[in-house]
């Protein structure tokens, strides 16, 4: 299963052992969202500040549209699934813990930037710190903390104007 209230508290999205998702807006107060089908047991989700965007963690990495309910992006993962999966306050990572390993994703690009060899046994808790870019991933044996560096554009604006 799965909870999530977004940084800004404007999205509560959760998740049940079957892969339904239920998504409310909380400010606008309208009826809820649901994406059902998934059929397998999600470990996070997260809607990105942009507020029309929800990635759901599990077997895979799924981008959803929330406005149209559609499945932009599916990324199979690798055999193993992930049990736990969290955003950064700002949106722009994700982070996905499974047994004995943490993988950090960049949401825009959508790739992999980090692997990371996690704590023993399987990951239970795993959150960034307010600096977006400090991870700790806990297990029942063994607690973990990284620093990564911060993610650097690799598409800007300014540049393209310049040139």
């Amino acid at each position: 299963m799965a909870l999530n209230l977004s940084a800004d508290g404007r999205w509560l999205s959760a998740g049940d052992f079957e892969g339904n998702i239920n998504a409310w807006d909380l400010e606008s107060g309208g009826p809820g969202i649901r994406l059902s089908g998934l059929g397998r047991q999600l470990a996070g989700l997260g809607v990105l500040p942009d507020h029309r965007t929800l990635i759901s963690t599990g077997w895979e990495l799924r981008f959803w549209d929330l406005p149209t309910q559609a499945q932009l992006v599916r990324i199979d993962l690798p055999t193993h699934s992930f049990h736990r999966g969290v955003l950064s306050r700002d949106g722009r990572r994700l982070a996905i813990g499974g047994r004995g390993y943490v993988a950090v994703w960049d949401t825009v690009s959508r790739r992999e930037l980090l692997n990371l060899k996690g704590p023993s046994g399987f990951v239970q808790v795993l959150g960034f710190l307010p600096d977006n870019v400090s991870l700790v991933a806990a297990s029942t044996e063994e607690l973990r903390m990284w620093r990564a560096t911060p993610i650097l554009e690799t598409t800007s604006e300014r540049s393209r104007a310049s040139n």
